[in-house]
């Protein structure tokens, strides 16, 4: 009897030896991985930015429905620029406050990436917007192509959510 609750303690503490491991495992792929992680949403934010800039720049792609989606990526790029600041890894700091970081940046990282889903929907309609304004879809096919946005993503803040269909088509040269 004595030996049968060895053999089950010993499972025990082999299975505990075990996801100490893993745990020990995954929060080094943390520290590792999450500070490349940040930079590369850095990065994907300053081209999004400069593409911003370029549309405002470009006369001929200011019409309302361009400008107020351009205005709400402005605001969701200025607000995901900031919490990825405020929430990035600290680079020079001791290794108990880097270990005190990952349980903070693995509950946010779920945040920023909802965030950069509702700027990818977003940038697909603006990129629609933009393709009809040039005249390379026909409004129709604009037309089933938002619909298939909003199906995606019923529960995204996207333009065609908030001002419907009618909204986009209110400038005059779409």
């Amino acid at each position: 009897m004595e030996v049968l609750g060895a053999v089950a303690a010993g499972a025990q503490l082999c299975g505990i030896l075990f996801k100490a491991i893993d745990s020990t495992a995954r929060l080094r792929d943390t520290l590792r991985h999450m500070p490349a992680q940040y930079k590369s949403w850095d990065n994907e934010l300053a081209i999004l930015e400069e593409t911003i800039s370029f549309i405002n720049d470009s006369p001929s792609l200011h019409t309302e429905s361009v400008r107020r989606l351009v205005d709400i990526i402005t605001n969701k790029i200025e607000g995901l620029t900031t919490f990825c600041k405020e929430y990035s890894p600290p680079s020079q700091a001791r290794f108990l406050t880097k270990l005190l970081w990952v349980p903070r940046a693995r509950s946010i990282e779920s945040r920023i990436l909802q965030s950069f889903e509702s700027l990818e929907h977003d940038k697909t309609t603006l990129i629609l917007l933009i393709s009809l304004s040039n005249g390379s879809i026909s409004i129709e096919n604009f037309r089933q192509a938002i619909m298939g946005i909003q199906e995606k993503s019923s529960s995204q803040s996207s333009i065609v959510s908030r001002h419907g269909l009618q909204g986009l088509f209110s400038h005059p040269s779409i």
